[in-house]
């Protein structure tokens, strides 16, 4: 249902997820690394993306060099993220972003970049840098044969998405709740 089909066939299947740029909500981002991820994968037949725009930030960024990669599809907000990670084999999040947890659970290739954070927020560790995660700090880190798959029950899971609570079945949950 609703599935996205955008160059399937191709080994690499990548989709990189645009966090919310450095404003009173947010503490970090690396556009700027997945960008040079992306410009680098560009030219090459065994590699399809898709790049998932950040809803409070798709109308300021300047994505004239990456709409001419015939590789690469830009999407919005009429495509929710779930369906993106569905399609991809491969996720890249920045390290700050709940978008990471989806793809982890589902057992995908996840690599999150640390990125630039703001000077009150610039010792602070990301949870992800000890998970199971591909964690980089900078493209040339990007390797895309010697990528891990996370662990559907990596630790940093169940303290940040799942309270420290185990998986839980959401559906179970709510009809446990509703009846």
């Amino acid at each position: 249902f609703e599935n996205i089909n955008f160059q399937n066939k191709r080994k690499y299947k990548i989709a990189f997820y645009v966090g919310g740029l450095m404003s009173a909500l947010t503490s970090t981002n690396a556009w700027k690394i997945q960008e040079e991820i992306i410009i680098d994968l560009s030219e090459r037949d065994d590699v399809a993306m898709i790049l998932k725009l950040h809803p409070r930030e798709s109308n300021n960024m300047d994505l004239r060099i990456l709409n001419s990669f015939n590789n690469l599809k830009i999407i919005s907000s009429e495509v929710d993220r779930s369906r993106v990670s569905k399609w991809a084999d491969i996720c890249v999040i920045n390290d700050h972003s709940s978008v990471v947890f989806e793809p982890m659970i589902l057992g995908k290739k996840v690599v999150a970049i640390k990125g630039k954070r703001i000077p009150s927020e610039k010792n602070k560790k990301s949870p992800l840098l000890n998970s199971s995660v591909n964690y980089i700090t900078q493209s040339n880190e990007f390797n895309l044969e010697n990528l891990s798959k996370a662990n559907p029950y990596d630790d940093v899971t169940n303290k940040i998405a799942w309270g420290g609570n185990g998986a839980v079945d959401l559906a179970e949950l709510f009809l446990k709740k509703y009846l």
